[in-house]
């Protein structure tokens, strides 16, 4: 099985972790980086290249101290070369629903896509509110707890939790509405924000215990065995998924063999 945690920590001492004084080290270029990964580069994105003088000099360590810096505004995903020498959507995509799909700790079997899926769920809903088409008895209330706590507001597996109840109940009339609002927040086009608010949606409602909501999803994503999505497909796909998550999180895609 691949190893999904894109910066385990490589070194130690006879056994043990290394000092606290170690995180000193390239401290101007975890800065640097820190700094480039928060700036507003616009709809483009970004590339950072690190380059070092030979094989561990520290890369892999850096990019795990900037990883677990910026862990609540970003997401880190692993990206392996396909072949060992390039990259392809199918692969990046692969990639990134696999490190979407590693459990949050201490969170009773939710997944980072689970919270992905509820932080999305409440960006969508929250101008509905705000404009009184989504009715509410207490408006203020309802959009704190959109903006504050959304993983919560949209535990689809706690009977208390009544707007996740009403979002189910009325999904079919509420999906298209909550795609448009993703669309034009995200820049990703209306079919593929249809697309991932229908599937992420579908993963958030089914219980975690459910074995079968990982393969189901794949399934879905890029077909079966028998039945390959196209590789043009693939990429709106993938490109639809990376806009959705930029809503929530900054989006970094990391290569680092």
């Amino acid at each position: 099985m691949r190893d999904s945690d894109p910066f385990r920590l490589r070194f130690e001492v006879f056994g043990q972790e290394p000092a606290s004084d170690v995180g000193r080290v390239n401290g101007g270029a975890r800065d640097v980086i820190k700094e480039l990964l928060e700036s507003d580069s616009g709809r483009g994105g970004r590339v950072v290249l690190l380059k070092a003088p030979r094989a561990g000099y520290g890369k892999t360590f850096l990019l795990q101290s900037v990883a677990t810096a910026l862990v609540e505004s970003h997401h880190f995903s692993r990206v392996g070369l396909f072949g060992g020498h390039s990259i392809n959507a199918s692969h990046l995509l692969e990639c990134l629903l696999l490190s979407l799909c590693e459990a949050v700790d201490q969170a009773d079997g939710l997944t980072k896509l689970d919270h992905l899926a509820r932080r999305v769920l409440a960006h969508g809903l929250e101008p509905l509110v705000r404009s009184g088409e989504v009715p509410s008895q207490d408006r203020e209330v309802a959009l704190e707890a959109l903006r504050k706590k959304p993983i919560e507001t949209f535990d689809f597996h706690n009977d208390a939790a009544v707007t996740a109840h009403w979002t189910r109940a009325n999904i079919e009339i509420l999906g298209p509405r909550l795609a448009t609002e993703l669309a034009e927040q995200s820049g990703a086009t209306l079919r593929e924000s249809a697309y991932w608010v229908e599937l992420l949606f579908r993963y958030a409602t089914t219980v975690p215990e459910n074995a079968d909501r990982g393969r189901l999803l794949f399934e879905t994503i890029f077909g079966s065995e028998t039945s390959k999505v196209c590789p043009t497909g693939v990429t709106e796909r993938l490109i639809g998924l990376s806009a959705i998550t930029s809503i929530v999180k900054e989006l970094v895609f990391v290569i680092d063999d």
